[in-house]
């Protein structure tokens, strides 16, 4: 190519550049809706990565005794905080309440049977079984100390019970991984990228399709093809320039998420710029396609709309694609926003080194390539 169609390009791309930027819909959707949307699904879904790990649990006894505080030592080293409650209408407040009968310790060292009830007030299915679990561990290990103490003739004190609790425990259990365990993201760390991934289509597939469409429908294509300018030329500079669009989106994006909502971008910057620009390519020709095969602005805004929000549902821009059924998980990988979403989860996620997206590249230049070929072929001044 020589220099004077570089130039002319250029040209072309920087003018057709700035009409698109500066244009009051473009700004909205670019610099404001994609703060919204960060921080609404970011806060459904958690805020910054699933919340602040505290587990409160609000604990009522009406009379305390010696077990009441060794059974709520157990839990506060199962995870739990555990708060002590004066009256049931505070018991309220709290997500987890646990209960205590009357006279409960000495019921239980009297060889009477009493009952702690545990409730919470979500509908968590998963980790209400986690909360039993832990709950009744607390318990059993309660009820072993009893045995333990009272054999040791130690009396049954607090500080008896403490010391039992401190004891190294003789039989250990050691639990590993088997194969490589992958932690969804969550919060902000999920919903940033995916919501960034989102509107560079959004941006590209509606709001750069509807200036392309406009420009033919007004005639301006037409006047621009009785320039001393290829058609190639201008194929090439709509390509480019819608592009340069979704580069900005991105870098808002990266810019909020690591600013804004602190968000863990990994060690591999380098290739996750890799991604987004591959991406951005991607969804800058498609972006042309549609301009090219939309015969009206409704027509490619409706268009554009339902095949941006579809590849983000189908792609884990919305949640996490490795909490999906194995079938989704599978359409994902017929997606190119889900190629996306997978190299940006191996790399800010999962721990993996920068080579685990090659596949991800390849597949990405593969697409951009076939999408520009298609672009070009459709692509037409009226």
């Amino acid at each position: 190519m020589t220099r004077g169609r570089w130039n002319r390009i250029a040209f072309l791309t920087w003018k057709d550049f700035w009409y698109l930027i500066r244009e009051p819909e473009t700004l909205f959707w670019m610099f404001f809706m994609p703060f919204v949307f960060f921080f609404f699904i970011g806060s459904i879904a958690g805020g910054g990565g699933g919340g602040s790990g505290v587990e409160n649990l609000a604990s009522w006894a009406p009379d305390e005794g010696v077990l009441v505080p060794a059974i709520e030592e157990r839990l506060t080293d199962l995870g739990y905080t555990v708060t002590r409650i004066d009256t049931l209408e505070h018991m309220e407040r709290y997500n987890r309440q646990l209960r205590f009968p009357a006279a409960f310790s000495d019921s239980v060292l009297a060889g009477i049977q009493a009952t702690v009830t545990f409730r919470r007030t979500d509908e968590s299915i998963l980790g209400g079984q986690y909360d039993d679990i832990r709950i009744q561990r607390a318990i059993y290990e309660t009820l072993a100390d009893i045995v333990l103490i009272d054999r040791d003739d130690l009396g049954f004190t607090i500080e008896s019970f403490e010391t039992r609790r401190q004891q190294p425990v003789l039989i250990g259990l050691e639990v590993e991984q088997a194969g490589t365990h992958h932690e969804p993201p969550d919060g902000f760390q999920q919903a940033v990228p995916g919501t960034m991934v989102t509107f560079v289509l959004i941006i590209l597939l509606t709001g750069g399709a509807v200036l392309l469409i406009t420009e033919r429908q007004g005639g301006h294509l037409r006047r621009l093809a009785t320039a001393p300018v290829d058609k190639i030329d201008v194929f090439a500079a709509k390509g480019l320039s819608r592009l340069g669009m979704g580069l900005v989106q991105i870098g808002v994006g990266l810019s909020a998420g690591a600013f804004v909502f602190k968000v863990d971008w990994g060690p591999h910057i380098g290739a996750l710029l890799v991604i987004l620009v591959l991406w951005g390519a991607v969804a800058a020709a498609m972006g042309v396609i549609a301009a090219s095969l939309a015969k009206t602005v409704n027509q490619a805004i409706g268009i554009g709309m339902l095949l941006a929000n579809g590849m983000a549902a189908l792609s884990g821009c919305w949640w996490p694609i490795e909490v999906t059924p194995a079938w989704m998980q599978k359409v994902a990988w017929l997606i190119p926003s889900g190629w996306v979403m997978d190299a940006i989860h191996r790399l800010t996620s999962f721990g993996d080194p920068a080579s685990a997206i090659i596949p991800h590249v390849i597949l990405l230049t593969a697409a951009t390539v076939i999408l520009t070929l298609i672009g070009r072929k459709v692509f037409r001044f009226d």
